[in-house]
């Protein structure tokens, strides 16, 4: 069972508030019963500059009878890099046009580099990711605004124009897509991602 841990970014801020002691526990993913904490085991991360070990805490759900680990946010489950330095891989490869072999070594020491197999997978994860978040975000911005404002009584498709009708519009879509799928690559729940399109906290209903 896998319980959502701190909305930590980083393996340093998450090492500094939890190194000693465990964080407060959410409701039971479950049955949304509440969890009693339950010891906890270390994970082995690969950071830049070599292994790091970061202790994951456990959850005990009495109702479900069954225990869990915290994940914290910057982890994905078996993983052992976090998500900000694939992210960094991904954009040396893709943004500078760098080798898989040039991407690795430039983010981490040689030694520590993942092979091309675990990148190219890496891809794939973030495409596959990318694909599915698009897909939800469609289907929300249609929930919220069935018929687009460029279509309120105006015929022809948006155009210069137009512009004054749709721009509030546009940037609010385009800042909730950035966010969702910031959100998706790092392994997070979208209920509980701040989406800027929808104005509120409280994620997609």
């Amino acid at each position: 069972m896998l319980i959502v841990g701190p909305a930590v970014e980083s393996v340093k801020e998450y090492l500094e508030l939890y190194e000693e002691r465990s964080p407060d526990l959410p409701a039971c993913p479950r049955c949304g019963g509440p969890l009693r904490k339950h010891g906890r085991y270390h994970r082995k991360v690969i950071m830049a500059e070599g292994i790091v070990e970061i202790p994951l805490y456990r959850g005990y759900c009495p109702r479900c009878r069954r225990t869990g680990a915290a994940m914290p946010a910057f982890l994905k489950p078996y993983a052992r890099y976090p998500a900000d330095l694939r992210e960094k891989v991904l954009e040396a490869h893709i943004a500078d046009g760098r080798t898989w072999r040039e991407a690795g070594d430039l983010v981490f020491a040689t030694a520590m580099a993942p092979v091309r197999k675990t990148l190219v997978r890496w891809a794939r994860d973030a495409e596959t990711i990318a694909v599915s978040a698009t897909t939800l975000l469609a289907e929300y911005v249609t929930r919220l605004e069935p018929t687009p404002p460029w279509t309120k009584g105006v015929s022809g498709r948006p155009g210069p124009g137009n512009v004054g009708r749709t721009s509030s519009f546009s940037f609010a879509m385009v800042a909730t897509c950035a966010t969702c799928l910031s959100a998706c690559y790092r392994g997070r729940d979208l209920s509980s991602v701040y989406l800027p399109f929808s104005g509120s906290s409280e994620g997609i209903p």
